[in-house]
């Protein structure tokens, strides 16, 4: 089982590269890391459960991914003020590529 090695390193990665975002939201609130850690584990449990476990394809860990990230950004786009659409649009397809990679590299 090294999918949550892969899903980490590659979204590790993906937050690396997303620095200028990250700066923007750090400004509407501190990071909360205990939060991030439990964040975490609900995201490998749904992995685990619904794409790992029943050996689902690609494409449906894809689907799953964007459908989790998208209830999360447009969550954040609703609550916080001036929360930035191109980071909705970024992060929420990145939830897909995520999972769909880390399907096809486990």
């Amino acid at each position: 089982m090294i999918f949550p090695f892969v899903l980490l390193g590659l979204d590790g990665l993906y937050l690396y590269l997303t620095q200028k975002y990250t700066t923007r939201v750090l400004k509407i609130k501190k990071m909360n890391y205990f939060a991030m850690i439990i964040c975490y584990l609900f995201v490998l449990f749904a992995y685990y459960y619904f794409v790992y476990l029943p050996k689902k394809s690609a494409i449906y860990a894809f689907i799953l991914g964007f459908t989790i990230n998208g209830i999360y950004e447009t969550t954040n786009l609703t609550i916080f003020e001036n929360w930035p659409v191109p980071l909705v649009i970024m992060d929420t397809m990145w939830g897909g590529i995520l999972f769909y990679l880390v399907t096809k590299l486990s």
